[in-house]
């Protein structure tokens, strides 16, 4: 797919705002290279995609489109003036600089509860804790945590407007169940095969215990 060439950086700068605003949402970070822009770090194809929504009124699907050195994607970021640098994968390498991280969400329950679940979830699939499938995401400048098992499911706590909320990205047909839970907020749909939901929760309601407990064989 050939990128809009009518993206500016007024449209870039646009994207990192509202990253910046709603964080990266689930599936939306990038495995070997981000944005480097006033110290933070962005993925790259997410970027170029919120910004052709403010260039054309339309996010771009990132799976229609590659990034790469010599990519166009990344041809149009650093022909605006973005350095792109390779990611850094030593970042919160020690316990105290987790923990200290860990400090923004401002609740030790809530953190307490999510790895507690995710704990529970585990033991009772066929997932070992070593199975690549499974990826656990945390950045600085975006106050999240995710995790990922394979790409149909990806459970995230995220700190926005000083509130935690927990998100769930999962297949279309487990929404009709995962909305029944305690702490259910919203729903958006994305157009992608197969579908997938992801659903917005109040972190600090059961959801944790209900919807995790619920969701066990989803995972086999």
């Amino acid at each position: 797919m050939r990128l809009p060439k009518n993206i500016t950086r007024e449209h870039i700068l646009r994207a990192i705002e509202k990253i910046d605003k709603d964080g990266i949402p689930l599936n939306g970070d990038s495995n070997f290279y981000d944005v480097l822009y006033n110290s933070n770090y962005y993925p790259p194809k997410l970027i170029v995609s919120i910004a052709n929504y403010f260039a054309n009124g339309v996010e771009l699907d990132r799976n229609s489109f590659e990034a790469g050195m010599k990519k166009p994607c990344f041809k149009l970021l650093q022909s605006n003036g973005f350095e792109i640098v390779y990611k850094d994968k030593s970042t919160l390498n020690t316990q105290k600089e987790l923990a200290d991280y860990l400090k923004i969400f401002k609740d030790v329950d809530v953190i307490i509860n999510f790895f507690d679940a995710l704990q529970t979830l585990l033991k009772n699939t066929d997932l070992e804790e070593e199975d690549k499938r499974i990826r656990f995401t945390l950045r600085k400048n975006v106050k999240q945590i995710s995790i990922n098992f394979g790409k149909k499911h990806v459970i995230c706590l995220f700190r926005a407007n000083n509130k935690n909320f927990l998100k769930l990205y999962i297949p279309e047909e487990d929404a009709e169940w995962a909305k029944k839970q305690l702490g259910y907020l919203k729903q958006e749909v994305f157009d992608t095969q197969p579908p997938a939901s992801l659903l917005h929760f109040d972190a600090l309601t059961s959801v944790f215990n209900n919807a995790f407990s619920s969701s066990q064989k989803r995972f086999r």
